[in-house]
């Protein structure tokens, strides 16, 4: 809840009036801490954590480094959490056209299609999960996004099961 209120506050793209910009932050190097921050995690669950980077990649984008980090690691969290032991998490980032794009790439059990939107609503949790937790998340993770222009979106992930979640921003300028 607290993270909640804290993007209700920050000043974003959508902030009418006089607010200060933005700075720009390279969001491959939120990333690659995040990745760093988690491993250890990762590895308690015996799971084959990685990072992927294309050399020399840089993604500006206009956002704060800490938020963008703590939308970053809810999904690299819910990855971690919700997948067994000895599953595989990728962790990429790209750019797509304009966007500078985040991904967080498991083999777990996946998220039905039909329940991929509900799992951003606040305080939901799928039936029959018995893994501690709020249910807050994801959509702290997508209110985060939308602040700085950006979304998360949920899919399965390129090995044909598992999730692929995708946090995507604008390129800054």
């Amino acid at each position: 809840m607290l993270a909640l209120a804290r993007v209700r506050q920050h000043p974003g793209s959508d902030t009418p009036g006089d607010a200060e910009p933005l700075e720009l932050i390279d969001a491959v190097a939120v990333a690659e801490q995040v990745a760093l921050d988690y491993l250890p995690l990762a590895r308690g669950k015996q799971q084959d954590f990685g990072w992927e980077r294309p050399l020399g990649l840089a993604l500006p984008v206009r956002a704060d480094a800490a938020l963008l980090r703590e939308a970053f690691a809810n999904l690299v969290h819910n990855a971690i959490q919700y997948s067994p032991r000895g599953s595989r998490i990728t962790l990429s980032a790209s750019r797509l056209a304009h966007s500078a794009c985040l991904v967080v790439e498991d083999d777990g059990p996946g998220i039905p299609a039909e329940e991929r939107e509900k799992v951003f609503a606040r305080f939901y949790r799928r039936v029959g999960n018995v893994e501690p937790g709020s249910g807050l998340g994801l959509a702290i993770s997508r209110e985060m996004a939308a602040r700085f222009g950006g979304t998360v979106e949920l899919g399965i992930a390129v090995q044909g099961k598992g999730v692929r979640a995708v946090l995507a921003l604008p390129i800054g300028e």
